[in-house]
């Protein structure tokens, strides 16, 4: 897994705006994700910008990065239009879908939901759609890959 502290070395040669491929489901509030030719990049959308900056910097996200329980996460090196805040992600190897898992897998998968949220929760945050689908496995380990749902715990959820 690569450093989450050191940015991706850039893409040299590459026109970025013409390799940015829309992914995801598109129905993120917070962010925009595209595949770029072998990174993930979340562009994240303005009103939500310092809120993000923020949390990639708190410690409590950087340990759960760093114990692989949150995808790993940086501040990008190069923009994506209208957006001044971007994020990049590793792509894992293989994507795999709760249909097709074992039950061990399901179990383990739904159990590092409830450890993520139970480790955002001090901070006052939590998951806004902590679901299964939002979790992949980076070959043995559950990992909670979408870092834009994470959001501040409602003050009735404290």
């Amino acid at each position: 897994m690569p450093d989450p502290h050191e940015p991706f070395i850039p893409m040299s040669g590459i026109d970025l705006e013409q390799e940015l491929i829309p992914t995801g489901m598109g129905i993120d509030k917070h962010a925009v994700l595209f595949r770029a030719h072998d990174r993930l990049v979340r562009a994240i959308h303005a009103p939500y910008s310092r809120f993000y900056a923020e949390l990639i910097e708190d410690p409590v996200i950087a340990q759960l990065i760093a114990d692989g329980r949150l995808v790993a996460t940086r501040k990008s090196l190069f923009p994506v239009p209208g957006h001044s805040l971007v994020l990049e992600h590793p792509i894992l190897s293989l994507v795999s879908y709760p249909f097709e898992w074992t039950p061990s897998m399901f179990k383990d998968a739904a159990l590092a939901l409830l450890d993520l949220n139970l480790s955002l929760l001090p901070r006052k945050l939590c998951t806004q759609d902590a679901h299964l689908w939002n979790v992949l496995f980076n070959r043995t380990q559950p990992v909670f890959v979408d870092f834009t749902s994470i959001i501040p715990a409602p003050d009735e959820g404290r």
